[in-house]
């Protein structure tokens, strides 16, 4: 609906609810705070993020072209490209999961630079700069 116009929403908000997003799933894999709530939350979030694909789309010059068969190639090619960036790392993350660094140091430390990454961010955005 937002490739087509039909939805509208500023999206200097769009990109900073993603960026907030962001920090939300990377301060719960610190904290696992979000228990209750938690798929109406992703579900929720996960809409900015394909407002945030469909605004970009809707500059490209293929917009009114095929627009639906181009928005759900878009949306394939990144499914697949998630799908094969969990393929190629997870093998590693599992067989590194019970070291002793790897709580601390991979998963809360990632999280806390990815936090820290999107803050800046979600400032930059929601800011304006």
């Amino acid at each position: 609906m937002a490739a087509y116009d039909i939805i509208q929403i500023n999206s200097q908000l769009v990109e900073s609810i993603i960026a907030l997003s962001i920090i939300i799933v990377a301060l719960n894999n610190i904290f696992q705070w979000m228990s209750k709530g938690a798929l109406l939350t992703i579900f929720f979030l996960g809409l900015f993020h394909g407002l945030g694909f469909a605004s970009v789309m809707g500059n490209l010059p293929f917009r009114m072209v095929d627009l639906v068969k181009m928005t759900l190639l878009f949306n394939i090619g990144v499914e697949v490209g998630q799908v094969i960036l969990v393929l190629a790392l997870f093998p590693l993350l599992y067989m590194a999961r019970n070291l002793a660094g790897y709580v601390p140091i991979v998963l809360k430390g990632g999280s806390g630079l990815l936090a820290l990454i999107s803050a800046f961010w979600f400032f930059q955005r929601a800011l304006g700069f």
